[in-house]
């Protein structure tokens, strides 16, 4: 423990005597001043083999899906302790005066970092994520060498901060924080960012380009803000490819490494919107796939108009509100386990970071492949 972090020292000593029924042995380093703690508990030690985090490094630490499915006051203490051992919490200065506010975690591994955002979102927090190549230093006349990307993920606006003051009051510097907010009258500076109600929050679009070379005569590219995602609020939509199952195979391995209790609890559904839309006079039927497609044709004759839909923002409000809104007319797929766990074998083959099974499955499934254009 190194001078900066001596802060906390009584209250580390008493959670674990606390929780673990153990005292501390304290060995101070006057060489490097900083200060070893020691303990000894066969109970920590199952603890850390159960969580998979004995061993691990700075690099490859991740939060354990049992912080997950805690309750809320659980995870704020979870990324209160995250905070105080690799975070800060500083009030920056511009041209001498003070600045911005932040709330600051770091580390070096990618799966931590998407755990601390996904908590924090969970918080209704939405933190910015800067990743940078760590420059190589000299630590006592060593050189040390940076192999690994950094990630910063920072809360900086004034509403934010405000929002997650149960993390970050047991700070060290939290009297900064709380010196800086006294001085700030007005709290909505969050860039980019409106709140439009509790469960939905709209995000502003910065630019939006029409794509040229392409078939259809409506493609824009709309950006907004880095890390941002276009996501709905509780039951939303997110627009889908051209039949939606590569972003629920996405969605389906979030929930299912993430939030595994909302798929064993029967709450994760999987709207099914029609792709086609056959019309034969006044009377209009929809389609779900290409196979109930051929079987309609047989039995209504070829002459029909037939509308496919590349996505939901093809629908106009009605068709919207009959195939995918309507409770009493939709058809929603309720999620099993095995869904989601073949959702996320197939997202690791063709999207993880390993080659060599993505490559022998596309050897294997070519002569499959269907292409939708």
């Amino acid at each position: 423990m190194g001078e900066d972090k001596k802060y906390y020292l009584e209250n580390i000593k008493k959670a674990i005597k606390k929780s673990l029924d153990v005292n501390v042995i304290l060995d101070k380093k006057d060489k490097d001043n900083c200060l070893m703690i020691h303990f000894n508990s066969y109970t920590f030690d199952k603890l850390l083999n159960y969580l998979e985090l004995n061993g691990k490094y700075a690099y490859n630490k991740f939060v354990p899906n049992a912080i997950f499915n805690l309750n809320k006051d659980l995870q704020i203490e979870f990324l209160k302790g995250l905070l105080q051992s690799d975070g800060s919490v500083f009030v920056g200065k511009n041209r001498g005066k003070e600045g911005k506010p932040i709330v600051n975690h770091t580390t070096t591994s990618k799966r931590l970092m998407e755990g601390i955002v996904f908590l924090y979102r969970q918080l209704g927090l939405l933190p910015s994520i800067l990743a940078s190549k760590s420059k190589d230093h000299y630590y006592k006349g060593i050189l040390i060498k940076s192999n690994h990307i950094k990630y910063d993920i920072n809360l900086g606006s004034v509403n934010q901060i405000k929002k997650a003051k149960k993390i970050w009051r047991d700070h060290k510097n939290a009297y900064k924080l709380v010196d800086y907010l006294k001085k700030v009258k007005y709290g909505t500076d969050r860039r980019y960012v409106i709140d439009v109600n509790k469960d939905f929050q709209a995000v502003k679009v910065l630019n939006v380009e029409k794509l040229e070379n392409v078939n259809d005569k409506f493609v824009y590219d709309i950006s907004v803000d880095t890390n941002r995602s276009f996501i709905g609020g509780l039951g939303g939509l997110t627009l889908h490819n051209s039949d939606g199952n590569h972003i629920s195979c996405l969605l389906l391995t979030l929930f299912y490494r993430h939030a595994k209790q909302l798929i064993e609890n029967g709450y994760v559904y999987i709207a099914q919107p029609p792709l086609f839309k056959i019309i034969k006079g006044k009377t209009s039927f929809y389609i779900r796939d290409e196979n109930a497609l051929k079987e309609k044709i047989k039995e209504t004759g070829e002459d029909v108009v037939v509308q496919r839909f590349k996505g939901l923002g093809e629908m106009d409000s009605s068709e919207l509100r009959e195939t995918v809104m309507d409770p009493e007319i939709r058809i929603l797929k309720k999620v099993a386990i095995e869904d989601a766990v073949l959702a996320d074998t197939i997202f690791s083959t063709l999207m993880g970071e390993e080659v060599e099974p993505r490559r022998n499955f596309i050897m294997q499934h070519a002569s499959e492949a269907n292409l939708d254009i």
